[in-house]
């Protein structure tokens, strides 16, 4: 048995659950984006200017949509209100870094 799984039954064990229900895909929903807020609560350091990650090692000019980018802009702002300054383009990095991480859209090499 796996170690996730071990996990689950404890964890539902724990709560008396009578079914275990796997949810969609990690970081999707309410609970992705308290998942990435806690991913950027732990990575991002301030040294007196904008807190970042500070493993970053490359900077890339990202082209977006406008409609994304005001997306972006908005939840930035939501996270910032919770203590880090976190900006558009921090938040699209943590996100696309989450998401290659986790495999999800992996492609086998051919």
């Amino acid at each position: 048995m796996k170690a996730k799984e071990k996990e689950s039954e404890r964890l539902a064990g724990a709560l008396s659950a009578s079914r275990v229900v796997k949810l969609g895909q990690p970081g999707s929903g309410p609970l992705g984006w308290l998942s990435l807020a806690q991913t950027l609560k732990e990575r991002f350091v301030s040294t007196g200017g904008r807190p970042s990650d500070p493993e970053w090692d490359t900077k890339r000019l990202v082209p977006f949509r406008s409609k994304t980018w005001q997306k972006l802009s908005k939840q930035a702002r939501v996270m910032s209100a919770s203590g880090r300054k976190v900006g558009p383009a921090q938040l699209a990095a943590i996100i696309i870094e989450k998401q290659l991480q986790s495999g999800i859209g992996h492609q086998p090499s051919a």
